[in-house]
């Protein structure tokens, strides 16, 4: 079995030696480019468990084998461009997100991206400027997704200080973030015919630890599909909620790619091993070179993972 250090140790550290020009979390954001600097400031509370606001939905109609049905589409709050693409603004439980639909009739996939800790990739618009593309190539229903503390996927939706300061108790062990996912994926397939056979999942560094080590152990059951983990995995931290090995599990693809001179190597070469031990599809591609933390295309890399799902 791989060393690695544990969470408890981990968190010690990062409490301990994060200065101000580092990203909060074990796993920052990488400083991309057109990226705007972490939002410190909580949630405005007046968005929370706001759900979508439905465009004459009206009947909806008989879903198709393996496709949600959903009609209507969302009312934006407000609207952006990044890259020559437009994006609509809805929050949804409590995580607001930026919505691309694709050129292609319905119905789609829905691809959704986890930032990492910071959140710069999506509040500077990085995210949204290197993934949307693929609505153009692929049938894919883009969704960037910020965590509800403003700051990282992985800790509590109550975490408000964004400093890199992280106690124990700072951790989602309770899920809430796993919920509020699962809360917006019912709501986009109320609201868009989605395929419901599978899902594509992406996350960079503290994305990849929040997808690894809390929302597939809770509902990866009802949520098969291609996890795309860029500079990042973790051991699960929360209770596997199904067993994973009771039946086949052919429709994941869990794909992580880092480099070999990532500072958490160890814990993501820990999830890694944990998700093999337990029987999942897992490729593990390690860039050589003295590759640092998130120091490739790890934005890129997602979308590259989804347009080969076929």
């Amino acid at each position: 079995m791989r060393a690695h250090r544990s969470l408890a140790s981990l968190l010690l550290v990062l409490a301990l030696g994060c200065g101000d020009d580092d990203a909060p979390g074990p796993l920052p954001d990488s400083g991309t480019p057109d990226a705007a600097p972490p939002d410190a400031a909580a949630p405005d509370a007046s968005t929370q468990d706001a759900g979508p606001v439905v465009e004459d939905a009206g009947t909806e109609p008989d879903a198709g084998p393996g496709t949600s049905g959903g009609s209507g589409g969302l009312t934006c709050e407000r609207t952006g461009t990044a890259g020559g693409f437009e994006y609509c603004v809805v929050t949804i439980a409590g995580v607001e997100l930026k919505v691309v639909e694709p050129t292609a009739p319905a119905p789609w996939d829905l691809g959704i991206y986890f930032h990492g800790d910071g959140a710069r990739a999506y509040d500077g618009d990085t995210a949204v400027r290197l993934q949307a593309p693929v609505t153009e190539a692929r049938p894919i229903l883009y969704v960037a997704a910020k965590a509800p503390n403003g700051c990282a996927w992985w800790l509590s939706p109550d975490y408000t200080r964004c400093d890199g300061v992280v106690a124990d108790g700072d951790m989602d062990t309770e899920g809430r973030n796993a919920d509020a996912v699962v809360e917006v994926i019912e709501a986009l397939r109320a609201v868009y015919d989605l395929r419901t056979d599978r899902t594509l999942f992406g996350g960079s560094s503290g994305g990849a630890v929040f997808l690894t080590g809390e929302h597939l152990p809770l509902y990866g059951a009802d949520h098969p599909g291609l996890y795309a983990l860029g500079c990042g995995g973790f051991e699960p931290y929360a209770d596997f909620a199904w067993d994973p090995t009771a039946g086949s599990l052919d429709a994941y693809d869990l794909r992580f790619t880092y480099g070999d001179a990532d500072e958490y190597r160890d814990e993501i070469e820990a999830g890694v091993e944990a998700y093999q031990l337990l029987g999942f599809p897992v490729d593990e591609n390690v860039l050589t070179g003295g590759v640092e933390h998130c120091a490739f295309d790890h934005i890129g890399f997602v979308v590259d993972a989804w347009a080969s799902a076929g």
